[in-house]
Parts: structure tokens; C-alpha cells; sequence
């Protein structure tokens, strides 16, 4: 008789409730998996994390599929560099201009990039100088001072290469937008010429 129940095998009963019991664990097998996916966190850029103590979010929930803001990450491998430029110097301003950076930081070493784009409007700037915004993929945004200016200014963005990551978030500093070569009355007389073409010419019926 139990030579006979070990060759009549298992039953079928058995063997679909073994499977289900298998299909069951491989399911709950995948769900742990992706539980333990979800712990990881993977930027999309390249780049170095900017945001200070990040080990102490360390067990902080996140929903899923909503884009908490975890940490920052930052790119400066190419600095972008938002300058604005005063209105009446906006002109001669071209895409691709050379572009010369000092900071306070370096003052003995010229940083050099391009222009990348102008801002299609003109916009109002109240503080005692002009900024700038230093930036890199990460978005990280740092206030660069100038030069003195309470009127309307352009935003000039430039890109400088920063292979060797001297130039960082937040440094202050001054720029240089190179526009070309003009005749030197041109340059000293050529604010008298602006007011003159633009303030008696609205005096005139």
C-alpha cells in the first residue's frame, strides 16, 4: 500500500496549491524588492550633494511618486553666471561674446566663459548694486555683486568652464562683457550722445 501511494504521486490538488503558494511568495518577493528600491535615492545629474547634514534625513518617509525635496545637488563643473547688464549697454551685446570673471575670491586669476543668452525683457533693479546669479545644473543660486545700478537692467546669462571646481555657489565678484572695439570719443562721448539723442529729442514737438 505504500509502495503504491509513493508511485501514485502527488495529487493534483496538491500541486495547484504548492504553485499558488509559490506565485504568492514570488509576488511578495517582488514588493520587497521594490520597498528596498525605494530607499535608494538617484539623482538625475551628475554631481556633488550641496545640502548640509543630509545624513540626519536619514529614515524620513516619502510618498511615492511625489517630488519632495530630499537634497540638492550641484554640477559646477560649468558655472552659469546671470549678469545684469544696464540698459543702455545692452546694444552691442551678442550671443557668444566673450565674457571675464574676477572674483573675490581669486582676484589673481581671470575666469573666462561666453555669452549663452539675453533676456528678451527689460526688468528693474532696486537693490544698491546689480547681481548676478551663479548657478550650476543643480540649481543652486548664489547673489554676485556687480556694480552700482538702480535702474533698468538686461539679464545676460553666461556659461564659464570650471573643470577644477574653484569657482563655487555664492563667491561674489565682478564681470566683463566684452562688445567689441569702438573709437575712444566714441566711449567718452557717447553718454552725452545717448542723452542728447534721447532726452532733447522727446523735448522736440
Amino acid at each position: 500500500a505504500n509502495l503504491k501511494l509513493v508511485k501514485s504521486g502527488a495529487r493534483h490538488e496538491q500541486i495547484e496549491a504548492l504553485e499558488a503558494q509559490e506565485a504568492s511568495l514570488k509576488a511578495l518577493l517582488e514588493n520587497y524588492k521594490v520597498d528596498v528600491q525605494r530607499t535608494t535615492l538617484v539623482s538625475p545629474i551628475a554631481g556633488r550633494i550641496v545640502t548640509p547634514h543630509v545624513e540626519e534625513l536619514s529614515g524620513i518617509y516619502l510618498k511615492p511618486g511625489q517630488r519632495d525635496l530630499v537634497a540638492q545637488i550641484e554640477d559646477s563643473r560649468t558655472i552659469r553666471a546671470e549678469v545684469e547688464v544696464p540698459e543702455e549697454d545692452v546694444s552691442d551685446l551678442r550671443i557668444g561674446s566673450p565674457v571675464k570673471v574676477a572674483t573675490w575670491a581669486y582676484h589673481n586669476v581671470t575666469f573666462h566663459g561666453r555669452v549663452v543668452s539675453i533676456a528678451p525683457i527689460a526688468a528693474t533693479n532696486d537693490s544698491d548694486s546689480s547681481n548676478a546669479t551663479v548657478y550650476g545644473q543643480g540649481q543652486g543660486t548664489a547673489q554676485v555683486a556687480m556694480s552700482n545700478s538702480t535702474y533698468k537692467v538686461v539679464r545676460v546669462v553666461t556659461e564659464i568652464p570650471n573643470p577644477d571646481g574653484r569657482l563655487k555657489s555664492e563667491m561674489t565678484g565682478y564681470a566683463k562683457i566684452a562688445t567689441g572695439y569702438r573709437p575712444v570719443w566714441d566711449v567718452l562721448f557717447r553718454p552725452l550722445i545717448r542723452w542728447f539723442m534721447v532726452e532733447v529729442w522727446y523735448w522736440i514737438p
